[in-house]
């Protein structure tokens, strides 16, 4: 369902990478000499080259499908597995945190601050390593402190940054709350860490040690020209700050509802200061290791353990057999995660939720100097009640700017039912929660259903573009002549030029992508940085193919029509979006 509900595409994005290496594409005569492709082998993780093993040209497209479709069944497994060890075993429970941890947006994409991937439409290593997430943290929670630390070195040799997020994010935990009864425990841990991370652990000092990979540049500067929204706060939008701090404050106030609060108030804490260290970190130390540590996109981990901690939290309140408003409440929960979108206002329906169902008694009565818990637990009925006005306003705030469709009509419908459900069933003393898990079944497929429409539609619409078209046309033709790179490309055309090269078989002189090889090989950078620049303030098509001449590159790729081509260049190929020319 969550694969149905995310697609899947192949050959996209950080695809650019993966598929290079995969396919061992340096051994093509076109690329033996290619600087980019070369650094590819300094891109440690264990993925690729399992996968180099298995991958020809023939089956990779089915080969990345089945791994995301594995990946994706892992980390649902491992999801689960967290919820069990958090106390959620019975199968109802089980069942309504699994349905509404598939359904939710705040799983999917990529996340609020930092960008980090969460479920995503593509195959990447990233991905590979949520079941080991979950799993370490479920470990961890049930004191198999040995077996937690394995799962980072697992993660760790996936991908390095992660497994470091891992390691001392739940270190700091197990310190705090899990602490080992023995030093041969502490030990133990140590080395089954080490153990699973030395694959990667090798790989990366052997990169990083080479003589050619000295920083000899500004890395912050380099990031604010590639991809600033990984590494550094100025890149986020304020809104988007806010939105993920609510969220955490969600996830605390949830974590009250749960077995052991202190662990998974530490646990989200841990996380939430791997952020606020990342966001100054990078200005007061310009140095490579630090941004390679993608300390801003640790939010993605917190993300997730935040809306888990919701969902559970839900479940727990909906299931309550003894107070109406807190089912109301519960549900309320379950079906925002469920049906918001990532939006303010359903941040503020999270929040305002877990506040109103927070007990007046235990831990947070210790600082409840006012009464005010004890205000809120007086007045549950009527926070009950504004809780599902501020749903309500919530799943219609979308409405109010686009058109009614009908899978929205059908969210206003399952929403009311929900409702009616939790006031028959208290009134009839009937049980609820199987009710709501065959509404939220019946939404989750027609949902899904809406889902794989909309994407083969936009596909559909996306193959019948003309540009797109033109562009498919123009690779094709490339690939199968025998026209040797490198191939000079307007830098005004990200969402093709970035592809050429993978889609062409043939070397670009730069594209706006590659820049991301400066970050496991810093000897890239002054190639890449400078063709950048220079191909950037080109305006016309005279000025790139005097670029070209200059610096003897024989084929260049304009947009077509294009005026201003001098007479000497020979047309090669025209489609109705791009002309080739070869410089003479």
């Amino acid at each position: 369902m969550s694969t149905l509900l995310t697609g899947f595409s192949f050959g996209v994005i950080n695809n650019v990478f993966h598929l290079p290496y995969v396919l061992n594409l340096t051994r093509l005569p076109e690329f033996r000499d290619d600087v980019f492709y070369a650094t590819l082998n300094n891109f440690t993780t264990i993925v690729w080259p399992m996968l180099r093993a298995i991958t020809t040209e023939a089956n990779v497209e089915q080969v990345f499908a089945i791994a995301n479709l594995a990946s994706r069944i892992a980390a649902f497994a491992g999801l689960a597995s967290l919820v069990r060890s958090a106390g959620l075993d019975r199968p109802l429970e089980l069942l309504l945190a699994m349905i509404v941890l598939t359904l939710t947006s705040l799983l999917q994409s990529f996340s609020i601050v930092g960008g980090h991937g969460m479920f995503i439409h593509y195959f990447t290593h990233s991905e590979v390593t949520w079941v080991f997430v979950f799993l370490s943290v479920a470990y961890l929670y049930t004191g198999r402190i040995v077996l937690a630390y394995v799962m980072m070195g697992i993660a760790f040799s996936v991908n390095a940054f992660i497994g470091l997020w891992l390691f001392g994010m739940n270190s700091l935990v197990m310190l705090l709350v899990k602490r080992p009864s023995t030093v041969a425990t502490f030990l133990k841990t140590l080395a089954g860490f080490a153990l699973f991370a030395l694959p990667a652990a090798l790989w990366i000092y052997v990169a990083v040690s080479s003589k050619h990979e000295a920083v000899d540049f500004s890395y912050i500067d380099y990031v604010r020209s590639y991809y600033p929204k990984h590494f550094l706060i100025e890149a986020i939008e304020w809104k988007a700050a806010l939105k993920h701090l609510v969220l955490v404050c969600s996830g605390l106030l949830a974590a009250r509802h749960l077995p052991q609060s202190r662990f998974w108030v530490a646990l989200q804490l841990s996380a939430l200061l791997l952020v606020i260290v990342g966001v100054p970190l990078p200005y007061l130390l310009d140095n490579r290791f630090i941004f390679n540590l993608h300390l801003l996109r640790a939010a993605g981990i917190g993300q997730a353990l935040a809306t888990v901690l919701i969902a559970l939290a839900g479940v727990r309140l909906l299931l309550n057999r003894e107070e109406l408003a807190m089912r109301v409440i519960g549900a309320v929960v379950l079906l925002s995660l469920a049906m918001l979108e990532i939006r303010i206002i359903g941040m503020a329906v999270l929040f305002v939720s877990m506040l109103a169902a927070l007990p007046g008694d235990g831990f947070v009565a210790r600082f409840d100097r006012w009464g005010i818990f004890r205000w809120i637990e007086a007045r549950r009925k009527q926070l009950a009640s504004l809780c599902v006005l501020l749903f309500v306003l919530a799943l219609t705030d979308f409405f109010w700017q686009h058109r009614l469709d009908a899978i929205q009509g059908f969210k206003l419908a399952v929403s009311l039912g929900v409702f009616a459900l939790l006031v028959f069933g208290y009134n009839r003393r009937m049980e609820a929660g199987w009710s709501l898990a065959f509404l939220l079944l019946c939404y989750t497929t027609v949902f899904c259903w809406h889902q794989v429409r909309s994407f083969e539609e936009n596909q559909r619409f996306q193959r019948t573009l003309p540009v797109n078209q033109s562009w498919v046309e123009l690779t094709s033709w490339i690939r199968n002549s025998r026209l040797h790179g490198p191939f000079l490309l307007p830098m005004d055309d990200n969402d093709h030029v970035e592809y050429f090269q993978l889609q062409s078989r043939r070397k670009v002189w730069v594209d706006w992508k590659q820049g991301a090889a400066v970050m496991w090989s810093p000897d890239f950078h002054r190639q890449w940085s400078t063709r950048l620049r220079e191909v950037s303030a080109l305006r016309t098509p005279g000025e790139l193919v005097s670029y070209a001449r200059a610096r003897g590159i024989r084929y260049v790729v304009l947009h077509a029509p294009e005026a201003g081509v001098p007479a000497s260049c020979r047309l090669l190929k025209r489609t109705p979006g791009y002309v080739l020319y070869e410089v003479r």
